[in-house]
């Protein structure tokens, strides 16, 4: 995974943040699988476990094990959730968190929540929208209607007032950051689609 740059390194140590299951025992655990054991996963435990990431009024303990849950009742204890899924090969739960919210990573630590290349993009993806947001009052205007509709004008104004964040962004989004403006493209469905706009004080 990429390093993160200093905005999400803010971000970030601005989270809550517990004591996680040591690597050590991870690693042990994945060893009892029938299974690969991806350095993509292990990168993650390491570098990401024990941090709680707010999801509206729910939120996340990320790592692959946790000695007791946070977001589910009763608390308990909780090993590996390993998978194999047919297009992505093995896949991982990653959070203790809501089984809506897709807290999972394949093999090569693509990250299926977001979707994101992998974790580290999600979190500088997050950490770009609540920057945002703590510059100026925002609220998100959804479209997607291709380019060629009546908010043409607001698309024109993304791309010629903002710049590509590359952090940001991946072979899944585009993320296009101005001081007024935040446009999202979603290069999945087209290139031509906006899936979501932030305006600063609008």
């Amino acid at each position: 995974m990429q390093p993160l740059t200093a905005r999400a390194q803010r971000w970030i140590d601005g989270l809550d943040r517990i004591d996680p299951v040591p690597l050590e025992r991870v690693q042990d655990a994945l060893g009892q699988f029938d299974c690969p054991t991806p350095p993509a996963w292990l990168d993650f435990h390491a570098r990401y476990a024990g941090l709680i990431i707010p999801i509206g009024a729910d939120g996340a303990l990320l790592g692959l094990m946790h000695d007791r849950t946070m977001f589910f009742y009763p608390p308990k204890a909780r090993g590996l959730d390993v998978d194999h899924d047919r297009d992505d090969g093995y896949i991982i739960v990653c959070a203790d968190a809501h089984p809506s919210y897709d807290f999972n990573l394949t093999e090569n630590g693509t990250f299926l929540g977001g979707p994101t290349a992998d974790f580290t993009t999600y979190l500088e993806q997050l950490a770009v929208i609540d920057t945002f947001y703590q510059q100026s009052p925002s609220r998100p205007t959804v479209n997607i209607l291709p380019a060629l509709d009546k908010r043409i004008d607001l698309h024109e104004r993304v791309l010629s007032e903002c710049t590509l964040d590359k952090a940001c962004s991946d072979s899944f989004r585009e993320y296009w950051v101005g001081e007024t403006l935040l446009g999202i493209r979603d290069l999945q469905e087209s290139p031509h689609i906006w899936w979501l706009i932030y305006e600063a004080g609008y």
